[in-house]
């Protein structure tokens, strides 16, 4: 698998909405897009998927790679609408798994008083 075909498999929307939710808990949006990079990179090894020099030469790169691609993707994605629309399907999606949560315990509370 090439660095560019792992590249193009990021999810690269649940990559937005990381970094949205760290520049909300007060990160610096260069700083949330390093800690997303970072945290691809050491789960990425490259060395290891691709064997030979080759996965030695791509772990040398994926790092600086994935930076510019999500940074890009990120100041694309830096229109206010955009982000308010993020936050808002995070918001629901949020709310439905509490929903869900709270029908699991109540139908598992339910099923022992039976």
């Amino acid at each position: 698998m090439s660095a560019l075909s792992l590249l193009r498999s990021l999810p690269l929307g649940e990559v937005l909405e990381l970094v949205d939710e760290l520049v909300d808990e007060g990160a610096d949006r260069e700083e949330a897009i390093d800690a997303v990079v970072e945290f691809l990179d050491r789960l990425l090894d490259l060395g290891a998927l691709v064997p030979g020099p080759a996965g030695v030469a791509l772990e040398t790169v994926d790092g600086p790679l994935m930076r510019a691609a999500i940074g890009l993707v990120v100041s694309f994605a830096a229109d206010p609408d955009r982000r308010a629309a993020r936050r808002s399907k995070r918001a629901e999606r949020r709310a439905a798994r509490r929903a869900r949560r709270a029908e699991r315990r109540a139908s598992r509370s339910g099923g022992d008083e039976s």
